[in-house]
């Protein structure tokens, strides 16, 4: 047989080797492209989220100062001998309901609370510092809350209250502090969208 004959048979031969090596090849980069976007999409979405519980700790970090401000006025209010009893009453009513909301969005920003989408505190030794300098302030505070939150128009409630300027003092120290704990939970979320690009 000549061998121009061989090379003829063996051309379908080839040729079907060729279009399986290729539909192999094919398969191949189909199936990478397709892993490659699922890590990505999966990369993505983990980014997403932690985006979103992060403008949330920012945000409950920043509402807790505008809270503890609130509570002081409540507390002042109702100190006043002169309020009607209609407004003592709204009054103890909104220092009750300012009241859970600053407890509850001081434990979710440092131990995590899945219902208000806030992960556990993150790991850094600055931030955990500041939660450790603000933990007594907010401890007078949260006392002070309480006994005002149980406030009778009688002349314990008022003489047991802390002077004024006391309870100013207690406040604006801890505005302080929540301020830099605010700013810090900033840096370290900035840093992190820093590091993803």
């Amino acid at each position: 047989m000549p061998a121009a004959e061989l090379v003829s048979e063996n051309r379908p031969f080839r040729d079907r080797l060729t279009i399986r090596g290729l539909r192999l090849f094919y398969i191949t980069a189909l199936m990478s492209i397709g892993v490659l976007s699922a890590t990505g999409g999966w990369i993505l979405n983990r980014a997403i989220q932690k985006q979103s519980s992060a403008s949330r700790v920012v945000n409950i970090s920043g509402r807790q100062r505008m809270l503890s401000q609130r509570l002081v006025k409540w507390s002042l209010l109702l100190a006043d001998a002169s309020a009607t009893p209609d407004q003592f009453r709204n009054w103890n009513q909104s220092l009750r309901e300012d009241r859970f909301a600053w407890i509850r969005g001081h434990r979710a920003l440092k131990y995590g609370d899945p219902d208000l989408g806030i992960p556990p505190l993150v790991s850094d030794p600055a931030l955990r510092n500041l939660f450790e300098e603000v933990e007594p302030l907010f401890g007078a505070l949260q006392h002070h809350y309480n006994n005002a939150d149980r406030a009778l128009r009688s002349s314990v409630f008022h003489n047991a209250q802390p002077p004024k300027a006391e309870l100013l003092q207690l406040e604006a120290d801890y505005v302080v502090l929540m301020d830099a704990i605010t700013f810090r939970f900033d840096e370290i979320y900035a840093s992190q969208i820093e590091s993803l690009q």
